[in-house]
């Protein structure tokens, strides 16, 4: 299987997955070759001469039309991570509550909005208003997105969770898990338990009719949420 499904296929936490999408790796095992997320931001917008283009320079990315094209990517890959890690989403996906350093670029460095409980955004935080989600103007946590935009509670789908749905085979033959059933990393339990829980008791209903939310709903999530989870 190409890169993509490696990283998607991972039986892992949160952060595993994170690291793979981000740097190639997990829990210390080389996944694939490069950086699922940043590589394309670099290689597609990334310097001529001196200058920066929109689309490599963090603040700037959502600029270029590729963005919104290229970070739905990610959450579709997100959205099978957590469809095949599902027995973890009691527990947030073993989201980290404290302690949690980024990867890469930031490897090291601790700061807010990188915990299961930090609003997602210190600068300009989102509220479920801005996101769709409801008429609630309280701000978003990482823990509010976990519960509310996975394959069981998004007001959007992809095509190979409507298959998966609508017949198991299809989990085995159209994407072919028979070549790759699982990605097996070396994981570590998250360092701390969780403190939130996540609400199973929201389920959405998925039809083709759904995907028209799609765009909308990645151009306003992943183009805020994933560019602080991924920064």
């Amino acid at each position: 299987p190409n890169d993509f499904w490696k990283c998607a296929n991972l039986d892992s936490f949160w952060y595993d997955w994170y690291e793979c999408v981000e740097q190639g790796s997990a829990g210390g095992m080389k996944v694939v070759s490069g950086s699922l997320h940043s590589g394309p931001h670099g290689q597609v917008g990334g310097k001529s001469s001196d200058d920066s283009g929109d689309f490599e320079d963090v603040a700037s990315s959502p600029n270029d039309p590729i963005f919104f094209f290229h970070h739905a990517d990610v959450d579709r890959n997100a959205f099978w991570w957590m469809h095949v890690n599902a027995d973890k989403r009691a527990s947030a996906y073993g989201y980290p509550t404290e302690n949690c350093t980024g990867v890469g670029p930031y490897s090291g460095l601790n700061y807010y909005g990188q915990h299961l409980m930090d609003t997602m955004a210190d600068a300009w935080g989102f509220s479920a208003q801005d996101l769709g989600f409801s008429d609630s103007m309280d701000l978003q946590t990482n823990a509010d997105i976990l519960c509310k935009v996975s394959p069981t509670t998004a007001v959007y789908t992809y095509d190979f969770i409507t298959a998966c749905i609508a017949d198991g085979a299809a989990c085995q033959a159209t994407w072919g898990e028979q070549e790759n059933a699982t990605t097996t990393a070396t994981t570590t339990a998250a360092t701390t338990t969780t403190v939130a829980a996540v609400d199973d008791n929201t389920t959405t209903t998925t039809s083709q009719s759904q995907t028209s939310a799609a765009t909308e709903m990645v151009a306003s999530l992943v183009g805020g949420v994933l560019l602080v989870m991924l920064h």
